[in-house]
């Protein structure tokens, strides 16, 4: 058994619920500033193309209370908004969302608009911060980085680990696939029902991890006490790196138990991209079929191949 708390079954196939006012792309950004709001937004934009722009919320706020500042230098979209209650993810859960979209009219370091909203009659705020606004923008190998990460660098017998993956990334537009030397894999299947929609996988850890030989390498030295893995991006914040604001997703988290003394490496996750640089870029993408419908396609994206590092750690 991998996973002793039910999570082996999360190997066949998993299950992720979530309303259907967004059907997620997977691939957002978020920056965290402040104890009530926070903003998504891409770091770098492209000048008169569009882009997401979240609203990440504490707790839901009273009702008719947000304003976004309106400035020259953007265009706001879907803007104002209806309600603000019929624009939550989830209302269980700590993080609430509104989305809208932007669009920069200039080019230049330009501030994000003020947002404010009262939380049970208290005003809160988050104050403008800068992005940058240009006519073109580069993709390269500095765009997506991975990170593997434990909580300790040497350990007991009895001591639980923890490992995550985290993405950092210059865009809030990508899809990854795992990447084996020329093997591809499909993305995730989206099946939806009444209210919802469920990102339903076949599939082994290697999916969600990028991992090669992880399950088995686990089986062999660990035992599994649980798997979190973050398809939504429901964690992810704004974080400067190298001198240089990047989206940093947290992946997938796994906590295991030891079950002998030694020395241990979690090989490297690969994983190929498909970058855009803004949402248009993005649908640009979408090619019409005989269906009358649309087939997605990446032709519109820039295809990165990113490895992580290599997490070395010791059970004493």
């Amino acid at each position: 058994m991998l996973f002793s708390k039910n999570y082996n079954s999360i190997l066949k196939k998993i299950h992720y619920p979530l309303t259907i006012l967004v059907i997620m792309h997977l691939f957002v950004s978020c920056q965290k500033n402040g104890d009530y709001i926070e903003v998504v937004v891409q770091p770098k934009l492209k000048v008169n193309e569009t882009t997401n722009f979240e609203i990440f919320f504490k707790e839901i706020p009273d009702y008719g209370t947000l304003i976004i500042e309106d400035l020259d230098a953007f265009k706001l979209n879907d803007w104002p908004y209806t309600s603000i209650n019929d624009s939550l993810s989830n209302k269980d859960v700590s993080r609430h969302f509104y989305i809208t979209y932007i669009t920069p009219l200039e080019v230049g370091i330009l501030k994000t608009p003020r947002i404010t909203a009262k939380f049970n009659g208290v005003e809160h705020t988050l104050e403008p911060f800068p992005i940058t606004s240009s006519e073109d923008i580069e993709i390269n190998e500095t765009s997506v980085l991975l990170e593997l990460r434990s909580d300790k660098k040497n350990y007991k017998i009895k001591d639980t680990i923890t490992i995550s993956l985290f993405e950092y990334s210059k865009f809030s537009k990508l899809s990854k696939t795992p990447y084996k030397n020329t093997i591809n894999y499909s993305f995730p299947k989206i099946k939806s029902e009444v209210g919802k929609s469920i990102v339903e996988v076949e599939t082994d850890l290697f999916m969600t991890t990028g991992i090669a030989g992880l399950e088995n390498y686990i089986v062999n030295n660990f035992e599994g006490l649980d798997y979190d893995w973050y398809p939504l991006q429901e964690n992810r914040v704004l974080e400067k790196r190298d001198n240089e604001l990047y989206i940093k997703n947290e992946i997938f988290k796994i906590v295991l138990l030891p079950k002998k003394k030694g020395n241990f490496i979690i090989n490297k996750s690969s994983f190929r991209y498909s970058v855009y640089t803004s949402n248009d870029e993005y649908f640009d993408g979408f090619v019409p079929n005989e269906k009358g419908s649309y087939n997605v396609t990446d032709n519109s994206s820039k295809r990165l191949i990113v490895n992580s590092n290599a997490l070395h750690f010791k059970v004493k």
